[in-house]
């Protein structure tokens, strides 16, 4: 070989040597700017349902690796440097154009939320629309649709709607991928409107949970039970807390009649709603004045009318907003188009490297009584009072009832320590018992499975699955058979 030709030879491999050196430095700062990602992840929340802690370290391991592999290889002999250079190079080409390939072929937008991206994980199709949205297509379609109205969010003094907009296509909400719509009742609320036409077994109150939040008109605890037999009403409402239940149990308990209430009761954040509700004048007349009533089960034309003008007028405003709100949303997806190529999105994927997999479920704090304005015995006092209330209530028309507790799954899915206080809580049930009323414990039957979360669309949500209300009815039903030994007689 000749001295030309060496020096080719020699510069060829300088030069190769330096595109090396680029090729790994560059690595180098992709591996450093995972660690610093994954880094800033621990402790981290997302969409205040699931920890980000488990998917960063499930980062930082492997970044720490990769970083000091392509440390190690700025010091190893030439040749062996060129040839991992060059399989990194290949296999990075490679993973990048495949994986354009796959976001071009089935392109999807960015999932924005836990329970969109839980519903992807799961091989879900998730309705990504809202609430407003959906309305607004029903409406385009020739349905006069409404959005859900929910009395804690706007009581007045003058005149207070308990139940909503009668016979009308209702939209709730969404947490399995599918949006809850249903024909209201008669009186706004989430039933068969047959029910009414039949002596009744059972009548719920209480707040989301009663209301059938967020599952398939059939499928919430008076649906269930009217599918093994006995005939049920709920007024149950989203954000009802005890003086709501009270109200809504006098307004229409007295004309219905139930043989048995069922009062639903989620543990522990529902004794804490007594707060807002005790500063409303109308709520307290329902609990201290005998015999007090709006009468809104002969004035359900009013309370149309009433419900009509007022959500037509929130209604606009705030899908405006969406709209402008969806405008930036757009911009979002299409920097997110561009950041699921750069990140290897659809092939991390299909390797099952994606936050979806890792995130880890959000456990809620027990709410903190130094911030609120009552004391512990303020509220178990008041709800003592609402609960001996509505016992007599229950007795006036000849009816009895029970307290249905339905836990924090989070609680049940942790430790021991949580369960045994989701089991037994030392203020609430002392009170049920000195009053006599029987309680019907979720977390009996919840704490028999492996994973409580499980009865929770895909885990994460607090509201039940359909399977969820299943359980719940079977205990009722149980609870029932073997505590009642002939019907309570209609005070007719």
């Amino acid at each position: 070989m000749n001295s030309t030709d060496h020096k080719r030879r020699n510069n060829f491999a300088q030069n190769f040597t330096l595109l090396s050196n680029i090729i790994l430095s560059f690595c180098l700062l992709l591996s450093l700017s995972m660690l610093i990602y994954g880094l800033s992840m621990i402790g981290g929340e997302q969409d205040g349902s699931w920890v980000l802690t488990k998917w960063a370290y499930k980062i930082i391991f492997p970044s720490i690796i990769i970083t000091v592999f392509i440390l190690a290889a700025f010091f190893i002999k030439r040749e062996w440097k060129i040839n991992i250079t060059l399989f990194l190079f290949s296999v990075g080409s490679t993973l990048f154009f495949a994986n354009i390939y796959l976001i071009t072929r089935n392109y999807s937008p960015d999932i924005m939320n836990a329970s969109e991206r839980a519903a992807y994980h799961h091989k879900v199709n998730f309705d990504n629309r809202t609430k407003l949205e959906v309305v607004r297509d029903l409406r385009e379609k020739g349905l006069m649709a409404y959005p859900t109205f929910h009395p804690s969010s706007h009581i007045k003094e003058d005149f207070f709607p308990l139940g909503g907009i009668s016979n009308i296509t209702t939209v709730y909400c969404n947490e399995s991928g599918e949006y809850l719509i249903y024909t209201s009742d008669r009186f706004g609320f989430n039933n068969d409107d047959d029910a009414y036409e039949k002596d009744l077994d059972f009548l719920i109150v209480g707040d989301s949970y009663a209301q059938g939040a967020c599952v398939q008109p059939g499928e919430d605890i008076a649906g269930v039970l009217r599918r093994n037999g006995y005939n049920s009403i709920t007024l149950g409402n989203g954000g009802n807390g005890p003086l709501l239940e009270l109200s809504s149990l006098i307004e229409y308990g007295n004309h219905l009649k139930p043989s048995y209430v069922l009062w639903v009761y989620y543990w522990p954040s529902m004794i804490f709603r007594i707060e807002s509700e005790i500063k409303y004048k109308i709520l307290i007349k329902y609990l201290n004045e005998a015999g007090f009533s709006q009468d809104l089960i002969n004035r359900q034309s009013e309370v149309d009318n009433y419900l009509e003008r007022y959500i037509d007028n929130v209604y606009e405003e705030k899908l405006k907003e969406e709209l402008v709100t969806s405008s930036r949303w757009d911009k979002i997806r299409t920097a997110g188009y561009i950041r699921k190529i750069v990140t290897l999105y659809k092939i991390r994927v299909l390797l099952g490297f994606h936050r979806g997999k890792y995130l880890e479920k959000l456990r809620k704090p027990e709410i903190s009584l130094k911030k609120q304005l009552m004391t512990t015995e303020d509220y178990y006092e008041i709800f003592k009072k609402v609960m001996r209330k509505a016992q007599n209530v229950t007795r006036g028309f000849g009816g009895k009832i029970y307290f249905v507790n339905i836990p924090d799954m989070a609680y049940l899915s942790e430790h021991n320590v949580n369960r045994s206080k989701a089991l037994y809580d030392k203020n609430l049930f002392p009170i049920l018992e000195e009053l006599g009323i029987p309680i019907i414990n979720f977390a009996e039957s919840a704490i028999k499975l492996e994973n409580p979360a499980s009865l929770e669309p895909f885990g994460i949500h607090g509201h039940l699955s359909a399977e969820g209300y299943k359980l719940l009815v079977d205990q009722i039903i149980n609870e029932y058979k073997k505590t009642i030994q002939k019907p309570v007689a209609h005070n007719n």
